[in-house]
């Protein structure tokens, strides 16, 4: 998914507010709530009220800044991710050597996994409530998050600090069980530090 895409997916989250500022302000803290609750009650049983209080916002006002809680689902989404691609993209920030490059992504996913636990959590065990189309965007999404991994092992095996493999074998097979995959991806992030530990 390019940069354009993702665009066009915040785009389509319907809004009454012509303040930009305001609405990534309050969409942040519909985000943050939404987090929290959705971790500890799962998707299904909160309920727009719920995180219109938790967020300290009126239960009209939610809808000033979305639709209903799928569009919730997709901010929190694009929050992770973006999240995770500034983290890699600092940690590969004018680094060369492709092993170098690799420990510090690694490193920067266990941070993330470390302070964003229950939000990553969720997102791969209720990701199957989006509808089709939203699903496969971001899918494609993560598939490409994958990619980056791979194309640095890659680099790595070509410069010998890696014994050859097949690193094709990290994205799910697309005419498989692709969304069983992803979520395994998932509980991998999850489970990566269990004691909120990083030694990489």
């Amino acid at each position: 998914m390019g940069e354009m895409e993702k665009r066009d997916l915040i785009k389509s989250i319907p809004t009454n507010i012509k303040s930009k500022e305001l609405v990534e302000k309050r969409r942040e803290q519909i985000v943050i709530a939404a987090i929290k609750l959705f971790s500890q009650k799962g998707f299904v049983k909160t309920t727009l009220k719920d995180l219109a209080e938790e967020a300290g916002l009126s239960y009209g006002n939610v809808y000033d800044y979305v639709g209903n809680k799928e569009d919730i689902f997709l901010l929190v989404h694009e929050f992770v991710t973006g999240e995770a691609d500034q983290g890699l993209a600092n940690s590969m920030e004018n680094v060369d050597d492709p092993l170098e490059k690799l420990k510090r992504m690694i490193h920067s996913e266990f941070e993330l996994s470390n302070k964003w636990s229950g939000a990553i959590l969720f997102v791969y065990q209720d990701i199957h409530v989006l509808n089709k189309e939203l699903l496969h965007k971001l899918l494609r999404k993560e598939s490409e998050h994958v990619k980056k991994f791979r194309n640095v092992l890659d680099a790595c095996i070509e410069k010998g600090h890696l014994r050859n493999f097949n690193t094709q074998v990290l994205e799910p097979d697309k005419n498989n069980d692709r969304l069983m995959g992803h979520k395994k991806m998932g509980s991998a992030r999850y489970y990566a530090v269990p004691n909120g530990e990083c030694d990489c």
